[in-house]
């Protein structure tokens, strides 16, 4: 959600929010930047409701990362207030999946930069030997693109990444139990085979350009022998990609 096109990526998440009842998922998970940050806290907490509600009423869980703009002008625990108590990192049994949600918003950071910091790490040491073929979700992308041609992040590469994935690798290879992660951030549709493991990017909403104001992208995805992930553009297809 964001102040200049307020009514337009309303419009759209209720519109992606139809399509997903066709999907009829098992679950839903928003990944990070909510919103856009706004002049004032308050037009955040109200964006932050907004999205809220359009998921809220909805047949299926819906799960909310954080992101970097979410925490501009609001601290974590205000947003948690905003998301119901939802815990900002955590495990998800999925239809007999596990899915691992984390939170890379790291409001200490600058320039929208992103990090998972010692506790978030601490607590994947401790739950990823417990899980088996997990996926793992975060805002900043953990795995390696080429991105010279993005607009937001090509000459400002630091930015586009986790940035302590170097940490996070060591984690993933010491418990070998991780198939699969996705994330959002660089406004563009990617997948990587990186450190042995697929990682997926999903286009945002809104935004994608700054000349394309509304995108209304969300991905599809179905976890079996394979993980098939079908993203979308108002309802179109636009890309597809599936690996073990």
């Amino acid at each position: 959600m964001r102040e200049a096109e307020r009514d337009a990526v309303e419009r759209e998440l209720r519109a992606i929010a139809e399509r997903l009842e066709g999907f009829d998922p098992h679950h839903v998970f928003v990944l990070g930047d909510l919103i856009e940050d706004g002049a004032t806290a308050a037009t955040d907490r109200e964006h932050v409701r907004a999205v809220r509600r359009v998921f809220e009423a909805a047949p299926f869980p819906t799960t909310y990362l954080l992101g970097n703009h979410d925490v501009e002008n609001l601290d974590r625990s205000a947003l948690a207030s905003l998301l119901g108590g939802q815990p900002r990192f955590g495990h998800v049994d999925v239809d007999g999946q596990d899915v691992v949600y984390l939170d890379s918003s790291a409001p200490r950071l600058a320039g929208a930069r992103g990090e998972l910091g010692a506790e978030q790490l601490a607590y994947l040491r401790e739950l990823l030997p417990t899980l088996e073929d997990a996926v793992l979700l975060v805002h900043h992308p953990v795995g390696y693109y080429d991105i010279r041609d993005n607009h937001w992040f090509g000459e400002f590469p630091e930015r586009a990444f986790l940035g302590d994935r170097q940490e996070l690798f060591e984690v993933l290879a010491g418990a070998g139990t991780v198939r699969a992660t996705f994330s959002g951030h660089i406004h563009q549709n990617r997948f990587a085979r990186f450190r042995g493991i697929g990682h997926v990017v999903v286009n945002a909403v809104s935004k994608e350009l700054p000349d394309v104001p509304v995108t209304g992208t969300h991905a599809e995805v179905v976890l079996g022998d394979e993980v098939a992930v079908e993203a979308y553009e108002r309802g179109r297809p636009v890309t597809s990609f599936a690996f073990e």
